[in-house]
């Protein structure tokens, strides 16, 4: 339910999300009962031309000043340059901005980007709304009471898997834990290294070749959580212990981790 116009009169209605959508794909949309509706019909209900249904175009390299506000004509195509990548408009965004101005009955440039604007604020909201039904869906979690994507996530695999988290009863072992964890930059910290191979000026065939690569490993606090986690059962090893273990004959899906 919202207001509409001077916010006195109400408009109430139903429809249903089909499938997850972003921003730059138009939302698929039917209409049924016991299904809130959808933002946009509550805010701006447009003419039927899907021409509110995707992320505008906007010319923002050409808005370099505010009388360009008074304009009353979509600029040129030309004026749609991207500068930050360097290419021009396609002719099918062109024609979806000049499809906006004339569906929206914009009498100036101001109106247009007002409505650029707003549009996309509606469109992440629908996106949200569209992802938080499928969380309740499937999970019966609510998005808006966790503040991170990972915290959903986490809770999301709790419920998921009936797993129930042993808490350390011993101070000793929680402290042993805590102060063990390392985080931040981490590189090997040579300060001078010189390659020689044929690839590169000033090769020294008498010399042995050498080589110096860039190594990059993504998503390593991703790929810890996907690997098994402890969860209870904790237990100091012997001294005794330590010194037969064999770390060489351990898994990592083994029932029994060490830290």
């Amino acid at each position: 339910m919202a207001s509409k116009d001077d916010r006195k009169k109400l408009k109430r209605g139903f429809v249903e999300e089909e499938e997850e959508e972003y921003p730059n794909v138009s939302p698929k949309k039917s209409v049924k009962k016991g299904k809130p509706q959808n933002i946009f019909d509550l805010d701006l209900s447009p003419p039927s031309s899907g021409s509110h249904e995707r992320k505008g175009v906007f010319p923002y390299s050409y808005f370099s000043n505010p009388e360009i506000l008074n304009e009353t004509c979509l600029p040129p195509k030309a004026a749609f340059f991207n500068n930050l990548s360097s290419t021009p408009v396609k002719d099918e965004d062109y024609d979806f901005a000049l499809l906006v101005f004339r569906t929206f009955k914009c009498k100036k440039f101001a109106d247009y980007l007002q409505l650029y604007q707003q549009l996309d604020v509606i469109l992440l909201a629908e996106v949200f709304t569209s992802f938080r039904q499928k969380c309740l869906q499937f999970y019966k979690l609510d998005p808006c009471h966790f503040i991170t994507a990972a915290d959903l996530t986490w809770n999301a695999g709790l419920k998921y898997t009936k797993v129930e988290l042993e808490l350390f009863s011993d101070i000793n072992m929680y402290l042993w834990i805590e102060n063990s964890i390392r985080g931040g930059i981490c590189f090997v910290g040579k300060r001078y290294a010189l390659a020689n191979n044929p690839f590169i000026p000033g090769f020294n065939k008498h010399e042995e070749e050498s080589y110096i690569i860039a190594v990059d490993a993504n998503n390593l606090y991703g790929y810890a959580m996907s690997q098994p986690l402890p969860i209870g059962h904790f237990f100091w090893l012997t001294k005794d212990e330590v010194r037969n273990l064999d770390v060489f004959t351990l898994s990592s899906t083994d029932t029994v981790g060490y830290f």
